[in-house]
């Protein structure tokens, strides 16, 4: 018996069955019968039937005569840092490693690393990223729309755009930080002047924007530079800028700075109610120790009173 022609038949049945073409399957089944006795054949034909070559259609699935399936184990290299990877993080990353040594090998590559890595990097506004706010950032309509929409400006730039007095016109309004209700309320022609003087003022604001971009390297397009108000697939993902021997040590640094970072908000809170908790303790000692002068005084008073008592 040719066992390498057999193993090869075998191997073509599965890969006709896979593919839909089920006659191709069965001649090939029976050309493997030919080859290997039906004793040494682990799928046994149906007692009942008459012909030993027939297989029967269930008992000659090429599928479930084959137990052995592929695993994770048997993915390619490629397949896995293309398709899986994008969907995992490196929680995931670590608890693949553990489950067995193959995907231990394979998770501690140093691309596997870098791509993390390169996740970790704050994403870079671009002059083609997209907006996806229905408003620009930079509104001057009302003071509650500045206040809401501009918190995005950064803190340095804020503290240097001079006040609507100082770059104001002559004949435009000394107020343009109305509410809508009394907005509406004001004739067609103050309300024309109050709108006008608005769009001056954020041209204003816009030119002092562009400049502290243009110093800072940034987007003159896009000036607003909060990351969540654009769409992601329009941000630019730069790679690190050093080819790390070992990308893995430095995301783990990197995540070590991160919950370092995330738990002082937490400990200054736990520092400022144990300082909460000492006060009250303090003043609740100084209670007690009131409390236990104020008992003694009554003892004092209960015992004159009762000696006037007696003597009567």
């Amino acid at each position: 018996m040719d066992t390498t022609n057999a193993h090869e038949l075998k191997n073509a049945a599965v890969r006709a069955w896979e593919n839909g073409d089920l006659e191709l399957a069965k001649r090939l089944v029976r050309e493997y019968r030919v080859l290997v006795p039906v004793q040494s054949d682990p799928v046994q034909p149906d007692p009942v039937q008459s012909d030993p070559v027939q297989p029967d259609p269930v008992q000659s699935d090429p599928v479930q005569s084959d137990p052995v399936q592929p695993t994770l184990i048997d993915i390619p290299f490629d397949i896995f840092l293309e398709n899986i990877l994008p969907l995992i993080d490196v929680k995931e990353v670590g608890s693949l490693s553990m489950v067995h040594p193959v995907l231990k090998e394979l998770c501690d590559e140093n691309i596997v690393w870098k791509v993390l890595y390169t996740r970790m990097v704050p994403p870079r506004i671009i002059d083609s990223s997209v907006h996806q706010l229905a408003d620009p950032c930079m509104v001057v309509a009302c003071q509650d729309q500045w206040y809401n929409k501009c918190k995005c400006m950064p803190r340095g730039l804020f503290k240097k755009i001079p006040c609507w007095l100082d770059v104001r016109l002559p004949g435009q309004p000394r107020q343009i930080y109305v509410n809508n209700y009394n907005f509406q309320r004001l004739p067609p022609d103050e309300q024309c002047l109050i709108q006008q003087a608005r769009e001056y003022y954020a041209e204003h604001i816009r030119a002092f924007w562009i400049e502290y971009n243009r110093k800072k390297k940034l987007s003159t397009k896009n000036l607003c530079q909060c990351v969540e108000h654009y769409k992601v697939d329009t941000l630019q993902f730069d790679g690190p800028k050093v080819n790390y021997k070992c990308f893995k040590k430095m995301v783990l640094k990197k995540l070590i700075i991160q919950k370092k970072k995330e738990m002082r908000a937490p400990q200054n809170k736990h520092k400022a109610q144990e300082k909460k908790i000492e006060k009250y303790e303090t003043y609740l000692a100084k209670l007690h120790k009131e409390k236990q002068g104020l008992c003694v005084v009554i003892q004092q008073k209960e015992k004159t009173l009762e000696k006037l008592s007696n003597a009567l």
